[in-house]
């Protein structure tokens, strides 16, 4: 079987290691401080903080829209009333 080197990453997990370089056919694997698989953000220390931001960024962005929205049809509605 065949890798696509130019895909594989390596990431050192661990307080004590010694985050040797890997190669695959004399080519240095790139190494990662985080990687995001399946919707899931892993960190080199194994923490979850990451993943919380991103999810409070979205809850956020997604806030601010229903807000937007709304906003429009209140406007929209009391528009209709008093016009």
């Amino acid at each position: 079987m065949l890798f696509n080197v130019s895909k594989c990453k390596v990431m050192h997990l661990g307080h004590r290691n010694c985050e040797y370089s890997y190669y695959i056919n004399g080519i240095t694997l790139e190494a990662l401080e985080s990687e995001k698989d399946l919707g899931i953000t892993i960190s080199k220390d194994l923490k979850v903080s990451q993943q919380c931001k991103q999810a409070y960024s979205k809850a956020s962005r997604m806030l601010g829209v229903i807000y937007q929205v709304q906003g429009q049809i209140y406007l929209t509605q009391f528009v209709q009333v008093t016009g």
